[in-house]
C-alpha cells in the first residue's frame, strides 16, 4: 500500500482543519500518517473517527508564524528546521505524497523529493517582500496546487509562470450538513435576536473590533433586541488580543450586548440558536468555512468584501456584503436584519438552497477528485 503523510500546522478544528479531515477519507487507498506540532482537538477527532490513520507528534515541526519575524524567532525556526531533519527525512522516505494542509507547513517542502500537493487556505499578499518568498517557494515546490477560492488561486496566478500556473486549480470546499441534535433548522424563536461570529480572537484579522465599531452606529431601539456572541480562543501566545476585547467591551459598557465564549465543537447549537451570522473580516479571508456553516443552517451572513467571501455570499440574496472599513453601512445591514424576520427568513433559505447546491461534502469530494485524477498519477 503507497503511503501519504499529510502535514499541518496546529491541532485546532478551524476552518483549514476541518477542510482536512474532511479530505482524509478521499485518500483511504493509502496509507495515511498525519504530522503535526501537538495534540489537540484534531487529532482526538481524527481517533474517534479512524483506527488506521498514524498520527506523529512534532514539537519542534518548523512552520511558518508570526512568532518568528524577530532576530530569535528566526534562530528558533532554523534551529527547529534543522532538529527535525532526520525525522522528517525518515518519515518521507516511504511516502508516494506529501500534503502540506496550508502554506504554514511549507517549509516541509525543503525535506521532500515526493509527490507533492499543497493546499492554500491563505492569500499572502505579494506586496510584501516575506509573503512574495513564500509564495515564490509555493510555486516552485508543488506538484499541485489546490486554492480554496479564485481569489486565492488569482494570488498566486500573479507571479507565476506559464508553467506554474498549470499547477493552480481553485476547488472550492464542502462540509457535512450539520444539525443540532435533529432539530428542524429554521429560525428558532427568542426574545432577542442572536448574531454569532465564530473565529480565532484576531481583531486584527476577523474584525470583532469591527463588529464593535459598528454597534456605535445602532439606534438603542436595536441594541436593546440583539444578542453579539464571539465564539474563538486567541492564538497560543496571543492572549493579549483576548484580554484588549475583553477591556474595550466592559470600558464601552457592552457587557450586556456583547459575549465572549470559549470555541466548542458543539458549532450545531450554536448556529441553531442564532438568527444572523457574521463574517466581518478585515484582512482577505480565503474561504471562511463560517460562511458555508451558516448557509447549512438557514442563518443570513453579513460578511466583507475582502477575500473569497463574495464568491459564497450573494449579496442581498443569501446576505450582504460589505467593505471592510465602513462601520456606518455595517450597522445598517444588522439594523435591516434584525428588525425584518421575513427577510432574515428568506435569505436563510437562498443561503440554504446555494450551500446544497455548490458547498455540500459530496460537491467537494467531487471536484477533488476531478482536480486530482487529471494529473492521471494516482486514483482516489
Amino acid at each position: 500500500m503507497e503511503k501519504i503523510v499529510f502535514f499541518t500546522g496546529g491541532d485546532d478544528l478551524y476552518g483549514a482543519n476541518k477542510i482536512l479531515f474532511n479530505t482524509l477519507p478521499l485518500f483511504s487507498k493509502y496509507e495515511r500518517y498525519i504530522c503535526l506540532p501537538n495534540r489537540g482537538k484534531l487529532s482526538e477527532l481524527i481517533e474517534k473517527t479512524y483506527d488506521d490513520i498514524k498520527i506523529i507528534t512534532l514539537p519542534n515541526l518548523p512552520v511558518i508564524a508570526k512568532k518568528y519575524l524577530t532576530p530569535l524567532g528566526i534562530i528558533t525556526f532554523f534551529f527547529n528546521l534543522w532538529k527535525c531533519k532526520s525525522k522528517l527525512r525518515s518519515l518521507l522516505s516511504s511516502a508516494s505524497i506529501v500534503y502540506l494542509n496550508t502554506l504554514a507547513v511549507l517549509p516541509i517542502s525543503f525535506y521532500s523529493k515526493n509527490y507533492l500537493i499543497l493546499h492554500v487556505h491563505e492569500i499572502l499578499d505579494n506586496s510584501s517582500l516575506m509573503n512574495r518568498i513564500v509564495n515564490i517557494i509555493s510555486l516552485k515546490k508543488a506538484n499541485k496546487i489546490i486554492c480554496v477560492s479564485n481569489a486565492t488561486s488569482n494570488n498566486l496566478i500573479a507571479i507565476a509562470d506559464k508553467e506554474q500556473k498549470k499547477k493552480i486549480e481553485t476547488v472550492y470546499n464542502g462540509i457535512p450538513q450539520i444539525h443540532a441534535n435533529n432539530q428542524k433548522i429554521d429560525s428558532p424563536k427568542s426574545k432577542k435576536i442572536k448574531i454569532l461570529l465564530i473565529g480565532r480572537i484576531k481583531p486584527q484579522i476577523k474584525g470583532q473590533n469591527y463588529v464593535l465599531d459598528a454597534l456605535k452606529y445602532l439606534s438603542d431601539e436595536t441594541k436593546s433586541k440583539i444578542m453579539i456572541s464571539f465564539v474563538g480562543s486567541p492564538v497560543p501566545g496571543q492572549e493579549d488580543d483576548l484580554a484588549d476585547m475583553i477591556e474595550r467591551i466592559e470600558k464601552e459598557n457592552l457587557s450586556e450586548i456583547v459575549s465572549i465564549k470559549q470555541f466548542t465543537l458543539d458549532i450545531a447549537k450554536l448556529y441553531y440558536e442564532a438568527d444572523i451570522c457574521l463574517v466581518p473580516s478585515v484582512r482577505a479571508d480565503p474561504f471562511p468555512t463560517t460562511v458555508l456553516e451558516a448557509m447549512s443552517m438557514k442563518r443570513p451572513v453579513i460578511g466583507t468584501d475582502l477575500g473569497g467571501i463574495p464568491e459564497m455570499i450573494v449579496d442581498s440574496i443569501t446576505g450582504f456584503v460589505i467593505p471592510s472599513d465602513n462601520p456606518v453601512l455595517f450597522a445598517e445591514k444588522i439594523e435591516k436584519l434584525v428588525n425584518n424576520e421575513k427577510l432574515r427568513h428568506s435569505m436563510g433559505e437562498n443561503g440554504y438552497a446555494k450551500f446544497l447546491d455548490q458547498f455540500t461534502i459530496e460537491g467537494y469530494e467531487n471536484r477533488y477528485k476531478k482536480a486530482l485524477n487529471e494529473l492521471n498519477l494516482f486514483e482516489i
